[in-house]
């Protein structure tokens, strides 16, 4: 089963497969049209329905769909086909057990790397301004710290949540992790 992975919004790699017989000989395509079709895993409606495929050698089994601006934009879990048709007018699909598996993930944006930025900068702010009052406290240099007033708990717990889903790598566009490597 072919598998594909790559990231939204790219052209490449071009799908392609094997249009092959029993014994894996390349079969004759001269004068025949194929179609590529691709839909989202477990969806009803296909995502590119029976858009014009090309065959680059028809002698030789092989072929392939070149994709369009806006066919990846979406990242997901996909799947996809060929439909062969003959110059006798008989269909074939390609690959005919399975599916060609397509793997998009979301590309990182610039939007994504500022947002993050931002954040980071702004926990970082925070856990300084709360070290340093603390510390002024324990010191004697201010009085015992007044009650905290509730939009500072809860602008606090925010960050501290956004914080979390950060490292967690469910906000951001990747694992926080993986942006320090």
């Amino acid at each position: 089963m072919l598998k594909i992975y790559m990231k939204s919004g790219d052209q490449r790699p071009v799908v392609e497969a094997a249009v092959v017989d029993g014994n894996g000989d390349p079969i004759d395509m001269t004068g025949a049209s194929a179609k590529f079709s691709l839909w989202e895993l477990e969806a009803t409606t296909p995502t590119i329905a029976d858009a014009a495929a090309t065959i680059p050698n028809p002698t030789g089994g092989l072929v392939q769909y070149i994709w369009q601006s806006g066919d990846t934009d979406n990242d997901g879990l996909f799947v996809g086909e060929f439909k062969v048709i003959f110059a006798d007018g008989t269909e074939l699909t390609v690959p005919s057990r399975g599916f060609i598996e397509i793997e998009i993930q979301k590309s990182l944006s610039w939007r994504w790397i500022m947002i993050d930025v931002l954040i980071s900068l702004l926990i970082t702010l925070l856990i300084i301004a709360v070290v340093y009052y603390v510390a002024m406290w324990i010191v004697g240099l201010i009085g015992p710290p007044a009650p905290i007033p509730k939009i500072v708990q809860i602008i606090f717990a925010l960050f501290a949540l956004l914080a979390c889903l950060r490292v967690l790598g469910v906000y951001g566009g990747a694992p926080y992790v993986y942006w320090h490597h």
